[in-house]
Order: C-alpha cells, then sequence, then structure tokens
C-alpha cells in the first residue's frame, strides 16, 4: 500500500510539473526603488528626489519599505524627477509594478503612484494606481479625452487584507493594449485603441496624488515596497519572476483544458443589470458557472467584465463598454479587429502548446426589420438589400481584417462568436419559410462567414432547423419575432463540435434579453 501511495504522489507531483509556472529574470529597470532605509534608485536612469531627505521606514516585503501608515513619524510622498530628457513616452512599452499593503477600514481613495497633469478641459492626461474606497485597486489612464479603467472588486483583489500586494500595469504602444497584474498574476488586457498612448514627461509620484492641491492630506495610508519601472513590456514570466523573486511565493499553475473546451456566447444585456446592479451580474455568472464554459464572448458588457472575471476567476479581456472575453485559460496577446465596438480577437493558450483565437462580436442593431418581417408584403430582396447596408458590411470588414488568422486557423483554430442581430440564411430556408412569414433570406452576415470557411457550429450539431430552430431572440420578449441571432463559428482541424445547446431559461426570471449558445469541441491533438 505504502508503494501504491507513493506512485500516487509521484505522478501527482509529475502532472503539476508538467503545468508550473515559468518564471525568468526581467533584466535592468530604469528604476527600481527598494526602500531599504533609504531613498535610492538601483536602476540605470539618472534622478532626482523630493521629499527624499525626511521619510519613514517599517518592515517591508523583503527588507524595509516606504512607510506611510498612520505610525509613521513622517508622511509625505516620494517625488521622482526623472529629466526633460528621459520621458517615459520615448518608450514603445513601460511596465510599472510596485508592492503594497493598505491600512483596513480607511474609506478613502488614496492614490499610490502616478504621472498625471492637468487640462484646460478640467481633465486629466497621465496614469494613475490607486486604492478604492472599499480596499481595493484601480488603474486608470487617459489622454485628456477618453479615460480608460480598470477597477476589480476588492472582494477579488484586496489591498487592505494585513497582507503585501504586488500591483502594477504594462502598455505596449505598438499592440495597442495594456496588460493588468495582481500578485504576479495576469489578470486583464484591455484595448488601447481608443486613447492616444502618451506619459506625461512629469514627475513620479509614489504615495500621493500628483494633482493633489494637499500632498500630505492625500497621502497613501500604508506602506509602499518594490517599486520597479521598466523601458518595455516585461512579458508575464517575467512579471510572475520579479513577484517571486521578492515574496520568495510561487504562483499556482496555469490551467490547461483536458479533453474539450467549451465556449459561450452571450449578449447580456445592459452590464447584466437586468434584475439589478449587482443581483443580476451575480446570476448571469451563476449561468456562466453552471454551463461549464472555458471561453466566454460577451457583449454589452459594460462594467460588469470586472466583477464577472472575479467571481469565476477567469481572466479578462476587454475590447470596449461593450465586448470582452473572459477566459479560464491564459491569454497570449490581443489584437483590434475592426471597430472596438464590433470586433476584436484574443490569442488563448488552453496548453503548453496549443492556442486558440477567439474573436468576440456584435453587429449593428439597425436596421430593425422584425415588423417589416411580419408584414404580408414583406420582400426577400428588400431584407437582404438593407442587411447588407450594415451588418453584411460589417461581417465584410471583419473576416477581412481577421484573414491573417482565418489562413493559419489550422495551426491557431480561429472562433468568432457574438450577437449578429441578424437571422441566419440557415434558419430561414426553403423547408422553414412557414415559421418566417413564407419568407427565404439569404441573410448576408451570415453567409459571408460560411463562404469564408467558418462553420455554424450549433448547425453542425443541431442541423435540422425546423424542429431545433435555436432561438436566441428573445427569452423575456416573447412577443413579435423569434429567431436565432447569437453564433458561434469556428474554423481548423484541431476543433470538431460535439454539443451545443441554447440556454434561454434558469431557476429565476432570464438575466438577459438573449439567449446564451454554448458549444462544447473535441480538441483533436
Amino acid at each position: 500500500m505504502k508503494h501504491i501511495y507513493l506512485t500516487i504522489i509521484s505522478v501527482i507531483l509529475l502532472l503539476w510539473g508538467c503545468n508550473n509556472r515559468e518564471y525568468s529574470d526581467p533584466g535592468p529597470s530604469l528604476i527600481y526603488l527598494d526602500f531599504n532605509n533609504k531613498i535610492e534608485n538601483s536602476g540605470i536612469l539618472p534622478v532626482e528626489f523630493r521629499g527624499e531627505k525626511y521619510v519613514s521606514f517599517a518592515e517591508g516585503i523583503k527588507d524595509t519599505s516606504l512607510d506611510l501608515s498612520i505610525n509613521a513619524q513622517y508622511r509625505k510622498p516620494v517625488i521622482i524627477e526623472k529629466g526633460p530628457a528621459n520621458s517615459f513616452g520615448d518608450y514603445e512599452g513601460l511596465t510599472i509594478l510596485l508592492w503594497v499593503k493598505a491600512a483596513r477600514n480607511d474609506p478613502m481613495r488614496y492614490v499610490m503612484a502616478g504621472q498625471q497633469i492637468f487640462l484646460d478641459n478640467h481633465k486629466f492626461k497621465g496614469w494613475n494606481i490607486s486604492k478604492t474606497e472599499k480596499g481595493g485597486w484601480c488603474w486608470e489612464f487617459s489622454d485628456g479625452q477618453q479615460t480608460l479603467r480598470y477597477a476589480p472588486p476588492r472582494s477579488h483583489q484586496p489591498l487592505d487584507d494585513k497582507k503585501w500586494h504586488q500591483v502594477g500595469f504594462a502598455i505596449d504602444k505598438r499592440q495597442q493594449e495594456a496588460r493588468l497584474f495582481y500578485d504576479g498574476d495576469l489578470k486583464a488586457i484591455l484595448s488601447l485603441e481608443s486613447v492616444n498612448i502618451e506619459f506625461p514627461g512629469t514627475a513620479l509620484s509614489i504615495g500621493a496624488d500628483p494633482l493633489a492641491e494637499n500632498p500630505v492630506s492625500g497621502t497613501f495610508n500604508g506602506m509602499i515596497d518594490e517599486v520597479g519601472v521598466w523601458s518595455r513590456v516585461l512579458d508575464d514570466t517575467q512579471v510572475s519572476g520579479v513577484y517571486t523573486s521578492v515574496s520568495g511565493k510561487k504562483l499556482k499553475p496555469l490551467k490547461t483544458y483536458t479533453d474539450s473546451l467549451t465556449i459561450m456566447t452571450w449578449n447580456i444585456a445592459n452590464g447584466g443589470e437586468l434584475q439589478g446592479k449587482f443581483v443580476g451580474i451575480q446570476r448571469i455568472a451563476g449561468v456562466i458557472r453552471n454551463s461549464g464554459a472555458d471561453i466566454v464572448s460577451l457583449q454589452e458588457t459594460m462594467n460588469a467584465g470586472e466583477i464577472l472575471a472575479g467571481e469565476l476567476d477567469y481572466y479578462l479581456y476587454r475590447r470596449s463598454k461593450n465586448l470582452s472575453i473572459l477566459s479560464r485559460f491564459h491569454p497570449v496577446k490581443s489584437f483590434n479587429v475592426f471597430r472596438s465596438d464590433h470586433s476584436g480577437a484574443l490569442e488563448v493558450a488552453i496548453d503548453n502548446q496549443k492556442s486558440i483565437l477567439v474573436a468576440p462580436v456584435w453587429l449593428s442593431q439597425q436596421p430593425d426589420l422584425a415588423a417589416y418581417v411580419a408584414k404580408s408584403d414583406a420582400r426577400t430582396d428588400t431584407i437582404e438589400v438593407r442587411e447588407m447596408e450594415t451588418r453584411g458590411r460589417e461581417a465584410n470588414f471583419i473576416l477581412s481584417e481577421m484573414r491573417p488568422f482565418l489562413i493559419n486557423a489550422n495551426q491557431i483554430p480561429v472562433v468568432i462568436a457574438g450577437d449578429f442581430n441578424s437571422g441566419s440564411h440557415l434558419d430561414w430556408t426553403d423547408r422553414n419559410q412557414e415559421k418566417h412569414n413564407g419568407l427565404i433570406v439569404d441573410f448576408p452576415a451570415t453567409r459571408f462567414m460560411t463562404e469564408a470557411g467558418l462553420s455554424d457550429a450549433f448547425r453542425i450539431i443541431r442541423p435540422d432547423e425546423v424542429s431545433v430552430p435555436g432561438h436566441t431572440w428573445s427569452p423575456i420578449y416573447q412577443e413579435g419575432l423569434q429567431t436565432r441571432m447569437d453564433f458561434i463559428y469556428y474554423m481548423g482541424k484541431m476543433l470538431t463540435p460535439s454539443t451545443a445547446e441554447v440556454i434561454d431559461s434558469t431557476e429565476f426570471d432570464f438575466p438577459s434579453d438573449h439567449a446564451a449558445v454554448v458549444v462544447s469541441f473535441r480538441v483533436q491533438e
């Protein structure tokens, strides 16, 4: 029996080792402050400090830290002056990581690090990392016109739980994406296409809001340690390398698929708030969790992305307020396909060797042809022309920009999933015209997908459009046109659909006006 136990333990350790994280050296930094009883830059960039004379230190994550807590004799931020010749704007990438330990029960918001300037329009330009009123953290980036914000709930990424936490971000100008990190782990990728990526050539403030009228009053309540700035995008193994070198802790192994991959698409309707600002989102999370979906293409995400990702312990990709992806598996990189409200793409590593490309899609709501379709004199050619004016054109543009990915689909499979706001030419057929007011419609958006070599996964598994209509519009609006308008298309020899279902009911009122579509794929070796 002892030998059996030893064998089982050996197998477990072997499997654990197969999925272990990689850790790598980040290389030299521009700025690095370890706050080891002094304010000194061990990075390669010549800098000057303001506020370094009278500071307090306390026990840190590794040695000592900058103490800005209630116990500190001196509570004031440290200002790092880089000089006009050393603007972060000269670099194609930037990574900033810091360790923080926030005081408990402080209901105030504090900026912990930032570079910002006021503009004439009463807006700011730059970035900041802050502790939120509820004890979580927030990252903001603004070009003076548009502001992007990532604010995960405190329940999922706390700063005030009496523990040290590493937070930070990496911005890639060429890729136009921001990667957000918490405790050495990638948590989210945000598309930056909607903003002008510029870093103000101002001082870097550590411990307070650079825009505060009274920096001492606005000083962070807590401790800060191990602040690093790199003039490039650190990859995820380098960020985890920084984390483990400071904390001495290892990260959990990355999740990988077993023998199948389950994908969902769902328009969650106005940020999932149909049944309550919080309760509605919780019910959305429950449906996703119960479905077993590994990757979810969301439409009308609004502010629900961070909450859903935390509830499910998934990674978040946010293309826009409308489109996002939740993934159980580690994201590799994002792509800005077509317009941000209509499409994007994310490469996801489902194991150490295999990746899949997932593109969330939302096509225009207009024209709304439901009333016209119900008329006795409705004409097929009129519907097809009107469809082509918006949704057909958008689908064409999306496919055009995704052509390089489609060509490579046998190496990296492609999934296009979303709300097309359009019927399907596979449903509005001759044999099914009785259910569609006698109309046979060759919907251009869906036809373009199949002509490009993509397959409608639901119809592959459930080919009878008469007996299995698969309606996704609408679980809650039963009057008027009922149709299938949410689709999962796939391409690539690695994927074979095995099951497909429409989820349109729960024990409560359904939390969206769209049904969810869920397809499981066998993954070929």
